[in-house]
């Protein structure tokens, strides 16, 4: 399977080259061309593409031109897409919305069926994901049961893909549920379950994306000192052009300090976020 995926990837990249695309080199599978004094970019995951351009007779001929090496395209156009489940909205002045409402439902509805033989239920309403205990280990607590913790390592790892894409606000708390898949505790659980009833109740928020100045570039970073049950530090940081989030970071650090100052140096030094501000 590693093998066909990068025999695609080859000659995928090979046609778009062909058709005079540059590659993108901080991102392998984004490729660029100038039409007519504009940019016309083209990403894709394996097989699914997304294609722009701001003349809309040029979108035509790009389809045009992919559709001569595979027939048989499934095109989607407008202002509201749907892209590898990413729900994505373009609005007035270059604004974006980025939203995975759909994907949310069901996973909330899958966990609900999942829940049932436990009694359990996501109807609890909390003012926010986690509390400030939310990275507190309790040595002691008992393991969750096998079927359980199947539950439990299953969600965690589909909330790694929705907070990266549409709700970064989850970020510090599946960061830290997605280091307890291994042996998920019931002080685990809690938690977990804490973030999904919150998850429940703001299914429909959807991400805001725009830039105020592309020439001003906000990055914000911090760091919190021996949080964690080894002693060691969590640092979070955000990049922005002013409104909403472009990227964000939330992790524990992977090494011990000394001090509140040290954390600061080994967040602010290690943090990806400052790596790509300078690059």
């Amino acid at each position: 399977m590693i093998e066909s995926a990068l025999l695609w990837y080859k000659f995928y990249t090979e046609v778009l080259q062909k058709e005079g695309f540059k590659l993108n080199a901080y991102n392998k599978c984004v490729a660029n061309k100038m039409v007519k004094d504009k940019q016309c970019t083209i990403a894709w995951y394996v097989d699914n593409n997304i294609l722009s351009h701001v003349d809309s007779t040029v979108v035509d001929k790009m389809i045009a031109t992919i559709e001569e090496y595979f027939p048989g395209l499934v095109v989607e156009r407008g202002k509201k897409l749907n892209f590898l489940g990413m729900e994505i909205g373009f609005l007035a002045k270059g604004k974006f919305a980025l939203g995975l409402v759909q994907y949310i439902t069901g996973m909330i509805e899958e966990l609900e069926e999942a829940l049932k033989p436990y009694e359990e239920n996501l109807d609890r309403d909390y003012p926010h994901p986690a509390a400030k205990w939310l990275f507190t280990v309790q040595a002691d607590t008992d393991k969750l049961l096998e079927e359980k913790a199947d539950i439990y390592q299953k969600f965690v790892a589909k909330l790694i893909w929705v907070m990266k894409r549409g709700r970064l606000d989850v970020e510090p708390t599946v960061s830290f549920l997605s280091t307890r898949v291994k042996g998920p505790d019931k002080d685990d659980w809690h938690k977990f379950k804490r973030l999904m009833c919150w998850i429940k109740k703001t299914k429909t928020d959807v991400r805001i994306i725009d830039a105020d100045d592309l020439l001003n570039m906000i990055v914000m970073i911090d760091s919190a000192h021996a949080v964690h049950d080894n002693m060691r530090g969590h640092t979070g940081g955000i990049m922005s052009y002013g409104t909403g989030i472009v990227d964000e970071k939330s992790s524990k650090q992977k090494m011990n300090t000394c001090s509140s100052t040290e954390t600061e140096h080994v967040g602010t030094s290690c943090h990806r976020l400052l790596k790509r501000t300078v690059v």
